[in-house]
């Protein structure tokens, strides 16, 4: 198992990830490549179906002239082959390119084995990286290529590489006192209210830096915690288009983001 990897938010605070191994990602593989395959024969059960019911495909079909002396079984055997892998190829670009998109990062495998793909420099993967990632599985299946990950420190295949992405453990993080307090807490007893845009702005690494931040309040001392949390709230507010609110209520603003950020999560979920 390869050592955790930490990484610094713009807010200045260290997030830390655990680089998936090499058999976790393998598992999660074989969960997506059942996946793909059975998407592949429910295809060509339906193009099939398709087909055979339109007339003029039926009359086409009668009309070939099929004698088995005749047919090479090598040739046709490649083209079916050649079909096959080509089919294979693009699902599997669909498949993983749509899932890591729409799902932040993962597949069905790679939720059930709880892996998620970030960038190497630890922030949420971007349209482009994923596309490249995707695109570059086409060589990865490639056998001499499979001795990357084995090599690579942090288990990254080559269009891991190429992409600048990274496949990381998606642990969940444990329920602090903070974020228990917080989901508690009802949207009347807000001072600061935000909008659904203004929450869907936040990242996984903003949310880790206020509750980070929270949960160690009492032990900064006041200097250093006024000089982050000002730092901090800036950059929040700013993102969230928001009105920079007074230094004295910094933690307020904090609590609230936090805690209507929970909410939101809490009814999706639901």
């Amino acid at each position: 198992m390869t050592g955790l990897m930490h990484f610094d938010t713009p807010e200045n605070v260290q997030v830390a990830y655990q680089p998936a191994g090499l058999g976790t990602r393998f598992l999660a593989h074989l969960i997506d490549q059942v996946m793909v395959t059975v998407i592949m024969v429910f295809t060509v059960v339906l193009l099939l179906v398709g087909a055979f019911s339109l007339a003029s495909f039926r009359d086409l079909v009668k009309s070939w002239e099929f004698d088995p002396d005749t047919v090479d079984p090598q040739v046709l055997g490649s083209i079916i082959i050649a079909f096959i892998v080509l089919l294979m190829g693009l699902l599997n670009l669909v498949y993983y390119t749509l899932s890591e998109l729409l799902m932040r990062g993962q597949t069905l495998g790679k939720r059930c084995c709880s892996l998620r793909v970030v960038k190497s420099n630890g922030f949420a993967i971007d349209k482009g990286s994923l596309l490249v990632r995707n695109l570059f599985r086409v060589l990865d299946q490639w056998p001499p290529v499979w001795a990357v990950p084995i090599f690579s420190r942090t288990s990254q295949r080559l269009g891991d590489m190429v992409a600048g992405t990274l496949v990381v453990v998606d642990e969940k993080p444990t329920l602090g006192a903070v974020r228990s307090e917080l989901m508690g807490r009802k949207a009347l007893e807000a001072e600061f209210r935000f909008d659904s845009k203004a929450l869907e702005r936040l990242t996984d690494s903003d949310v880790t830096a206020i509750e980070q931040l929270l949960e160690r309040w009492k032990d900064i001392a006041p200097v250093e915690r006024t000089k982050f949390a000002d730092r901090l709230v800036t950059a929040l507010a700013t993102k969230c288009e928001s009105d920079q609110p007074d230094q004295t209520l910094h933690r307020t603003f904090l609590e609230d983001l936090l805690a209507a950020k929970l909410r939101r999560e809490t009814r999706r979920l639901n």
